[in-house]
């Protein structure tokens, strides 16, 4: 934008005139005579002085009771006539400069230099005889630290204060021009959210921006909030779903940041907009599976943090329907105490090459760069499976590398822009899911060896492993001389506090080969498998595979075997997995195909095997607990592109346990349909002799369970069945898709139409064919806020009892007009209007009743599995 320079009329303040000056032989000359002036606070309490009255170079400014010489001042125009001056101190001759463009800088008296804009300022009115002082190269304003005597003097950014107003004491006549100064227009990215301005990156002084809020495709946003420089702003609706607001009169950079409650779907963690060529985006993801069943999942992050301004981050998204939805619910961000802002003195190869080396150095030193602490490197999730130290037993911890990235790097993993020639893997630790994080120790340190091939001697890709009370951490080394990059590990047995020595895995007595990330299982037999990449090893680089009798003694020179490829399409960055069943599986970065050997010891033959997840630079397998396999990774091409998006993709659906796609309601294990019966309004009974006792089914039905013959009612009718073979769940919450299913089981499957009558109901879900029938008849409807159906919902006591009610007067129920009477139950307000009359009926026929000691309704309350097949019972054989 060009910058329009505007003036406004000449202030007069009683008394000599001082115009431009000339900068002659390294000094100011005065065009014309020029007077002595006093600059106070707005207060008139404090004077601008040189500390001390000194008139050496670089002496500090601070405020001071007075007047004396050397808080006698010349206001000197520049030769253009444009209303900015230099600040002469009448004692020293020495004018006014910013140290450097940072903020918060303390101001100093130096000599004049041609072309140094530091020394240049403005005057901006305030009010009449106030105004606020402005250094042009650095646009940030003259600031008393506080209103007191022997202040300092700083260069700060605009704030609505009068520690930035200052008036002059001795009459002069100055240009106090407008402020036309170009302002940055600064934009946080946020999951979910475009934010746009109509600006571009900057407004001119005193103009107005427009912002615009937009949901991004893939997710699902709500109650979108902008906020300016932390101001919340007033939106008002625009097209599309879009919010908009604007910003005028303008005298200040502008951040603005969106908030909104963003949920993104189909699969997918994230989907990042990042469109900047070349620069590495998000990378190898981490997904792992809490106690309670929720996913947890995190990744090298190409887009800065949304907590930490101008540092990057590892976030946290968690998934409660088993992958298919995620939200953002944290960051672990690096903790400044531990890892304060470095600067070093950087000598590169060429002009713009990777560094041939850097030198930590003082803030002060010439040529210094900041490099503020970043967390950016292989973050590696964890949940403890037991207590440990003060650790407890469903804690998630992270690893990951720290680095010191060059500020405003443009390629913040590219060891050209500052970061691995020192590093630190720090472990952090959350007892909240993953809200908010507490530094705890650091694992290993790099950077201590000078300068090797890949990095500057890095320490990265952790891999946890717990075994016999002990957590161990395995990584890649780069610090032992004698190594390009070696295997090591490192375990704590106090809840990561202290950790021990390191231990070698893979240490090749080829001091070129550069073994990495490791990734380690225990086979069925108790045996331990490793997989890590052979860079330097074999040409192309391929998967080693390593068997140990236990996780600690690998024998490091042994490479071990290499798994094949495909065509002649090998890979690295491998990841390994037992599943529940036995079978070892392994797969690569370059192909989509993951290998399963034929032996669960990892004896066998690997035989390929498709996927249909994306291939990808480090990938990674979970099976949950409940039996579904997913593949999380990155989709959008690569190691280093753009717009990276990270998915968790659930593949072998037919093959493996597990009853749902990912993050769909759980369907139930599919039973034959019931043949259909003379009266249409009861689903066949099996025929006794094929009857199972559920006891023997399902190992968590057991004698003495209150629910044993509710779930022996639905089982034999072919109702409900298990969530897996052996599972029932009974405690488990149910879905708003899973109970329309469990009514179309008892009106025999009848068939149904596709019509698209929710978005979030899609043809070929194994729930479709239910919603449409329930749909058709009354049975469901859908949220009015939303027009969605929301299937994965778990359904809540009062949903529950509405859609049984529903069914009855589908049926024709002789009992539909049964009331019963609330007045019992101490939460029946909670009761919302549309369930009233429902409940009210499911209280008269008995179907449901109150919970607990204190018999509360809990119209609110989640309903599980068990207690789904005791109302199905009572209403079928009430």
């Amino acid at each position: 934008m060009k910058k329009r320079k505007q003036r406004l009329a000449p202030l007069f303040l009683a008394g000599v005139l001082a115009v431009g000056s000339l900068l002659i032989g390294g000094s100011l000359e005065a065009k014309a005579a020029g007077a002595d002036h006093l600059v106070s606070t707005a207060d008139e309490g404090q004077y601008l002085a040189v500390s001390g009255g000194s008139t050496a170079e670089d002496t500090e400014l601070i405020t001071w009771t007075g007047p004396e010489e050397n808080q006698k001042w010349n206001f000197q125009e520049t030769s253009d006539g444009s209303g900015e001056y230099y600040l002469v101190n009448a004692n020293s001759n020495k004018v006014i400069s910013a140290q450097d463009m940072r903020e918060g800088t303390r101001l100093v008296q130096r000599s004049t230099t041609s072309g140094d804009d530091r020394q240049i300022w403005s005057f901006i009115r305030v009010k009449e005889n106030v105004y606020r002082i402005k250094n042009k190269a650095t646009r940030l304003y003259l600031t008393a630290d506080v209103s007191a005597s022997d202040s300092r003097i700083l260069q700060k950014n605009r704030m609505d204060s009068a520690l930035q107003q200052w008036k002059m004491r001795a009459g002069t006549e100055i240009h106090a021009v407008a402020d036309t100064t170009d302002y940055a227009v600064k934009i946080w990215i946020t999951d979910g959210v475009t934010v746009t301005s109509s600006q571009g990156a900057a407004v001119e002084g005193g103009g107005s921006v427009t912002f615009t809020l937009a949901p991004r495709d893939g997710y699902r946003v709500e109650d979108m909030k902008l906020f300016v420089n932390g101001r919340e702003q007033v939106l008002a609706d625009g097209d599309n779903g879009e919010k908009i607001c604007t910003v005028s009169d303008i005298t200040e950079d502008l951040t603005a940041k969106a908030e909104a409650d963003v949920t993104c779907l189909d699969g997918y963690v994230t989907i990042p907009e990042n469109d900047y060529p070349g620069r590495n985006q998000c990378l190898s993801p981490r997904v792992v599976e809490g106690l309670d069943g929720t996913l947890y999942c995190t990744f090298e992050n190409g887009i800065p943090s949304e907590i930490v301004e101008g540092e990057y981050s590892f976030p946290i998204y968690e998934s409660k329907d088993k992958g298919e939805t995620w939200k953002r619910v944290g960051e672990v961000v690096n903790d400044d105490t531990v890892h304060p802002d470095s600067y070093y003195k950087i000598t590169r190869y060429g002009a713009a090459g990777a560094p041939a080396e850097a030198v930590e150095v003082t803030a002060d030193t010439e040529g210094a760069v900041l490099h503020p602490w970043s967390l950016q490197c292989c973050p590696q999730l964890f949940v403890l499976p037991e207590d440990q130290g003060d650790l407890k037993a469903g804690t998630l911890v992270c690893a990951g590398v720290a680095v010191p990235l060059e500020d405003g790097a443009e390629k913040i993993a590219d060891a050209g822009y500052g970061g691995l020639w020192d590093s630190s893997l720090d472990f952090y630790y959350s007892t909240d899911g993953g809200r908010s994080w507490e530094y705890l120790s650091t694992i290993a340190e790099g950077g201590e060896n000078g300068r090797n091939i890949m990095g500057y001697d890095p320490v990265w890709e952790p891999f946890f492993v717990y075994h016999e009370g002990n957590l161990i951490c395995y990584y890649s080394d780069e610090t032992d001389p004698a190594h390009n990059q070696k295997l090591v590990y490192k375990i704590t047995t106090d809840g990561g506090k202290t950790w021990g020595d390191a231990a070698d895995v893979v240490s090749m007595s080829d001091s070129n080969a550069r073994p990495g990330m490791p990734i380690v299982t225990q086979l069925e037999n108790g045996k331990w498998m490793l997989v890590y990449e052979t860079v330097n090893m074999t040409n192309p680089i391929k998967t080693g595979i390593k068997i140990a009798d236990d996780p600690y003694n690998w024998n490091p020179t042994d490479a071990g075997t290499m798994l094949p490829g495909i065509n002649g399409t090998y890979g690295g960055s491998p990841y390994v997995y037992t599943l529940q069943d036995g079978r070892v599986v392994v797969g690569t970065g370059s192909l989509s195909e993951v290998f399963v050997n034929t032996e669960n010891d990892g004896t066998g033959e690997w035989v390929a095997k498709e996927t249909g997840a994306p291939a990808g630079y480090n990938r990674c397998f979970l099976q949950l607990s409940t039996g579904e396999f997913f593949i999380s990774g990155t989709e959008g091409g690569g190691f280093a592109t753009q717009n990276n998006k990270i998915f968790v993709k659930r593949v072998w659906e037919e093959e493996l346990p597990g009853s749902s796609k990912p993050g769909e309601p759980d369907e139930p294990d599919e039973p034959e349909k019931p043949d259909e019966p003379d009266e249409p309004d009861e689903p066949h009974e099996p025929d006794e002799p094929e009857r199972k006792d559920v006891r023997d089914v399902f190992l968590d039905v057991n004698d003495g369970d209150w629910y044993v013959d509710y779930v022996q009612y639905v089982y034999d009718k072919g109702i409900m069945t298990g969530m897996n073979p052996t599972q029932f769940a009974p405690a488990e919450s149910l879905c708003r898709a899973q109970f329309a299913v469990i009514l179309y089981r008892m009106e025999g499957c009848p068939e149904t139409e596709y019509a698209k009558k929710y978005p979030d109901v899609a043809d070929g879900e194994f729930y479709t064919d239910a919603v449409m029938w329930a749909s058709e008849n009354k049975i469901v409807t859908g949220f009015t806020d939303t027009g969605l159906f929301k299937p994965a919902d778990p359904i809540s006591r009062e949903q529950m009892a509405a859609m049984m009610y529903r069914y009855a007067r589908y049926k024709e129920a002789e009992d539909i007009e049964v009331k019963g009477d609330l007045t019992r139950f101490p939460d029946r307000q909670s009761i919302s209007d549309y369930a009233k009359e429902a409940v009210e009926w499911s209280v008269g026929t008995g179907m449901i009743s109150g919970m607990g000691t204190d018999g509360m309704l809990a119209p609110q309350g989640t309903a599980n599995r068990a207690e789904c097949a005791a109302v199905i019972q009572r209403y079928m054989e009430r």
